[in-house]
């Protein structure tokens, strides 16, 4: 338990003087309730509410993004190579300072580095960029492959078409 008392760590004196204060670090989002204590009054601070985070929503790192360019986080993954894979995609590493960035990223040693976030387990994210015009040939691409094998699947079976029979429908749309 919390409890706020006067500058010299005393209770206030009557009920209206620690209501006063209330009001006072009420304007600073503390929130505290009036109590009874020995000698006079007290203020007790609330317990902050636990705050539901969906889970689409956890833990997702936010940068801004820059006019003509995608920004996207790469894990530095050993194992997937990810950080190399993106550099040969056309992917460049942001070097400004932006909001959200790992918080040594003023510091002297920081500067002129690659912009980064710890994402946990030890791991680090650089955010990348890549020019809109290059990312949007690339989700083209990659959803006209999509459609190629969707249409394959919808295709018609032929008699020919040995140990292929029934049919399949694909339908596109969120709920």
């Amino acid at each position: 338990m919390s409890v706020i008392m006067t500058k010299e760590g005393k209770p206030f004196e009557t009920e209206q003087a620690a209501s006063t204060r209330r009001g006072v670090l009420k304007k600073n989002n503390v929130i505290t309730t009036v109590v009874k204590v020995e000698g006079g009054y007290a203020l007790e601070k609330a317990k902050p509410e636990k705050v539901r985070v969906p889970m689409h929503e956890s833990r997702r790192l936010r940068f801004p993004q820059r006019e003509g360019y995608h920004r996207h986080v790469f894990n530095d993954d050993k194992k997937t190579n990810r950080i190399q894979r993106a550099l040969d995609a056309g992917y460049t590493f942001v070097t400004e300072d932006v909001e959200g960035r790992d918080p040594r990223a003023g510091d002297a040693s920081r500067i002129g580095k690659n912009t980064s976030q710890h994402v946990g387990d030890g791991m680090i994210g650089f955010l990348m960029e890549i020019p809109q015009g290059t990312y949007d040939d690339d989700q083209k691409a990659k959803q006209a492959t999509i459609n190629n094998q969707e249409a394959e699947i919808r295709r018609d079976k032929k008699p020919s078409d040995e140990g292929l029979y029934g049919g399949v429908k694909v339908e596109h749309g969120r709920m």
